[in-house]
Protein backbone atom coordinates (compact mmCIF):
# COMPACT_ATOMS: atom_id res chain seq x y z
CA UNK A 1 0.00 0.00 0.00
CA UNK A 2 1.15 3.52 -0.78
CA UNK A 3 -0.40 6.95 -0.42
CA UNK A 4 -1.71 6.40 -3.97
CA UNK A 5 -3.44 3.10 -3.07
CA UNK A 6 -2.55 -0.51 -3.72
CA UNK A 7 0.41 -0.88 -6.09
CA UNK A 8 1.95 -4.06 -7.43
CA UNK A 9 5.55 -4.39 -8.60
CA UNK A 10 5.53 -7.45 -10.90
CA UNK A 11 8.32 -9.98 -11.25
CA UNK A 12 8.58 -11.27 -14.83
CA UNK A 13 6.88 -14.61 -15.42
CA UNK A 14 5.10 -14.76 -12.06
CA UNK A 15 1.49 -14.61 -11.01
CA UNK A 16 -0.34 -13.98 -7.76
CA UNK A 17 -3.83 -14.28 -6.37
CA UNK A 18 -5.68 -10.97 -6.43
CA UNK A 19 -5.13 -9.28 -3.05
CA UNK A 20 -8.41 -9.27 -1.09
CA UNK A 21 -8.13 -5.51 -0.50
CA UNK A 22 -7.92 -4.79 -4.25
CA UNK A 23 -11.11 -3.24 -5.74
CA UNK A 24 -11.26 -6.04 -8.36
CA UNK A 25 -10.93 -8.88 -5.80
CA UNK A 26 -14.53 -10.08 -6.27
CA UNK A 27 -14.26 -10.20 -10.08
CA UNK A 28 -10.69 -11.33 -10.73
CA UNK A 29 -8.75 -14.39 -9.61
CA UNK A 30 -5.23 -13.07 -9.97
CA UNK A 31 -2.61 -11.09 -11.82
CA UNK A 32 -0.14 -12.55 -14.34
CA UNK A 33 3.13 -10.88 -15.33
CA UNK A 34 4.54 -11.43 -18.82
CA UNK A 35 7.87 -13.32 -18.67
CA UNK A 36 9.26 -11.13 -21.44
CA UNK A 37 8.27 -7.55 -20.50
CA UNK A 38 6.55 -7.83 -17.04
CA UNK A 39 3.29 -6.32 -18.36
CA UNK A 40 0.47 -7.31 -15.99
CA UNK A 41 -2.76 -9.04 -17.00
CA UNK A 42 -5.84 -9.69 -14.88
CA UNK A 43 -6.77 -13.37 -14.58
CA UNK A 44 -10.51 -14.04 -14.47
CA UNK A 45 -11.86 -17.10 -12.59
CA UNK A 46 -13.01 -18.83 -15.79
CA UNK A 47 -9.69 -18.40 -17.63
CA UNK A 48 -7.81 -21.52 -18.58
CA UNK A 49 -8.54 -25.18 -18.12
CA UNK A 50 -7.99 -27.50 -15.16
CA UNK A 51 -4.61 -29.20 -15.26
CA UNK A 52 -3.70 -32.78 -14.33
CA UNK A 53 -3.12 -31.43 -10.80
CA UNK A 54 -6.47 -30.04 -9.51
CA UNK A 55 -4.68 -27.12 -7.81
CA UNK A 56 -3.15 -25.96 -11.13
CA UNK A 57 -4.72 -24.15 -14.07
CA UNK A 58 -3.50 -24.20 -17.70
CA UNK A 59 -3.82 -21.20 -20.00
CA UNK A 60 -3.73 -22.35 -23.63
CA UNK A 61 -1.94 -19.22 -24.76
CA UNK A 62 -0.87 -15.83 -23.50
CA UNK A 63 -0.59 -13.14 -26.15
CA UNK A 64 1.28 -10.12 -24.87
CA UNK A 65 1.62 -6.76 -26.62
CA UNK A 66 5.40 -7.28 -26.63
CA UNK A 67 4.90 -10.18 -29.08
CA UNK A 68 5.32 -13.10 -26.68
CA UNK A 69 2.94 -16.00 -27.26
CA UNK A 70 3.21 -18.75 -24.64
CA UNK A 71 1.36 -21.49 -22.77
CA UNK A 72 1.24 -21.06 -18.98
CA UNK A 73 0.53 -23.37 -16.07
CA UNK A 74 -0.48 -21.52 -12.91
CA UNK A 75 0.61 -23.48 -9.83
CA UNK A 76 -1.68 -23.52 -6.75
CA UNK A 77 -4.52 -21.78 -8.63
CA UNK A 78 -7.12 -23.21 -6.30
CA UNK A 79 -5.71 -22.04 -2.94
CA UNK A 80 -8.84 -20.13 -1.97
CA UNK A 81 -11.83 -21.98 -0.65
CA UNK A 82 -15.47 -20.94 -0.42
CA UNK A 83 -16.56 -19.33 2.87
CA UNK A 84 -19.98 -18.23 4.04
CA UNK A 85 -20.54 -15.24 6.32
CA UNK A 86 -23.73 -15.31 8.42
CA UNK A 87 -24.76 -11.88 9.63
CA UNK A 88 -27.74 -9.87 10.81
CA UNK A 89 -28.86 -6.42 9.82
CA UNK A 90 -31.11 -4.23 11.94
CA UNK A 91 -33.10 -1.50 10.23
CA UNK A 92 -34.12 1.84 11.72
CA UNK A 93 -37.34 0.27 13.06
CA UNK A 94 -35.32 -2.32 15.03
CA UNK A 95 -36.21 -5.29 12.79
CA UNK A 96 -33.52 -7.99 12.46
CA UNK A 97 -32.92 -9.66 9.10
CA UNK A 98 -30.66 -12.76 8.76
CA UNK A 99 -28.26 -12.71 5.79
CA UNK A 100 -25.64 -14.94 4.16
CA UNK A 101 -22.82 -13.88 1.87
CA UNK A 102 -20.28 -16.11 0.10
CA UNK A 103 -16.66 -15.32 -0.74
CA UNK A 104 -13.50 -17.16 -1.77
CA UNK A 105 -10.68 -16.69 0.71
CA UNK A 106 -7.39 -18.29 1.74
CA UNK A 107 -8.32 -18.38 5.45
CA UNK A 108 -11.05 -17.41 7.90
CA UNK A 109 -9.16 -14.19 8.67
CA UNK A 110 -8.95 -13.37 4.94
CA UNK A 111 -12.72 -13.98 4.66
CA UNK A 112 -13.37 -11.64 7.62
CA UNK A 113 -11.16 -8.98 6.05
CA UNK A 114 -13.10 -9.26 2.79
CA UNK A 115 -16.44 -9.15 4.64
CA UNK A 116 -15.63 -5.99 6.58
CA UNK A 117 -14.11 -4.38 3.47
CA UNK A 118 -17.48 -4.76 1.73
CA UNK A 119 -19.49 -3.76 4.85
CA UNK A 120 -17.52 -0.88 6.37
CA UNK A 121 -18.96 0.81 9.44
CA UNK A 122 -20.50 4.10 8.41
CA UNK A 123 -19.64 7.35 10.08
CA UNK A 124 -22.05 8.67 11.23
CA UNK A 125 -23.89 5.36 11.75
CA UNK A 126 -26.31 4.53 8.97
CA UNK A 127 -29.95 3.57 9.37
CA UNK A 128 -29.00 -0.12 9.73
CA UNK A 129 -26.60 -2.08 11.87
CA UNK A 130 -24.55 -5.18 10.96
CA UNK A 131 -23.76 -7.98 13.38
CA UNK A 132 -21.39 -10.65 12.05
CA UNK A 133 -22.48 -14.00 13.51
CA UNK A 134 -19.68 -16.09 12.04
CA UNK A 135 -17.68 -17.13 8.99
CA UNK A 136 -16.90 -20.75 8.09
CA UNK A 137 -15.96 -22.88 5.07
CA UNK A 138 -18.93 -24.01 3.00
CA UNK A 139 -19.72 -27.71 3.14
CA UNK A 140 -21.40 -29.04 0.01
CA UNK A 141 -20.90 -30.92 -3.18
CA UNK A 142 -20.22 -29.91 -6.75
CA UNK A 143 -21.92 -31.25 -9.88
CA UNK A 144 -22.28 -30.30 -13.53
CA UNK A 145 -25.44 -28.47 -14.55
CA UNK A 146 -27.87 -29.93 -17.12
CA UNK A 147 -25.76 -28.63 -20.01
CA UNK A 148 -22.65 -30.06 -18.30
CA UNK A 149 -21.01 -26.65 -18.47
CA UNK A 150 -20.99 -25.09 -15.01
CA UNK A 151 -20.23 -26.39 -11.56
CA UNK A 152 -22.98 -25.71 -9.06
CA UNK A 153 -23.12 -25.94 -5.27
Amino acid sequence: MTDQGLQIQPERGTWTLMPSEHPMAKDAKGILSCPNCARMYVLLPDMGEPSTNPKDRTLSSIRCNCGLIARAILRDWNKRILYCAAFETRDSDGNLTPNKEYMHAESEQDAKTQFWASHPPSNPPSNFWINLIGIAPVVGYFALDKQEKKLTV
